[in-house]
């Protein structure tokens, strides 16, 4: 098990109304170009999760410290400002959080050290969509 694992949160808005089928397209784009931008061995794009509005979130578990994710960060928003019109037709929002979570590898398998990590991801995923909730009800969305 990796030492330690950041969650890397990168969040589309289209700019404008977007038709349905260009949005999903966009979507599909920025997905496909996180795929690149992560170390297969060590790192994890989540599946997209339906929003129902019109921010797309994306998830990235990632093999790394906080000091360090600057790099996938980085790397992330070259990748995505490289296509074309992507700045008109989005606004881009990374950001990355440290995963804690309690582990002693002496003391568990590898298999609950990964559920452990799993388990804390979907908390943070989850909170982070509360919040997205609660925001939207305060200002009527």
């Amino acid at each position: 098990m990796r030492p330690s694992f950041v969650l890397v949160r990168v969040d589309l808005s289209p700019r404008w109304n977007l038709p349905r089928g260009n949005w999903k397209e966009t979507r599909q784009q920025c997905w496909e170009i996180l795929q690149r931008c992560v170390y297969l061995d060590k790192d994890l794009v989540l599946p997209p999760m339906g929003t129902g509005g019109t921010t797309e979130t994306f998830f990235v578990v990632a093999a790394t410290d906080l000091q360090h994710s600057g790099i996938m960060t980085t790397r992330i928003r070259e990748q995505l400002l490289r296509v074309r019109d992507f700045k008109d037709k989005c606004a881009l929002t990374i950001t990355a959080v440290p995963i804690e979570f309690a582990h002693d590898s002496a003391d568990e398998s590898l298999e609950q050290q990964v559920q452990a990590l799993a388990d804390r991801v979907t908390e943070l995923i989850m909170a982070n969509a509360e919040q997205k909730q609660s925001i939207a009800a305060r200002s009527g969305l």
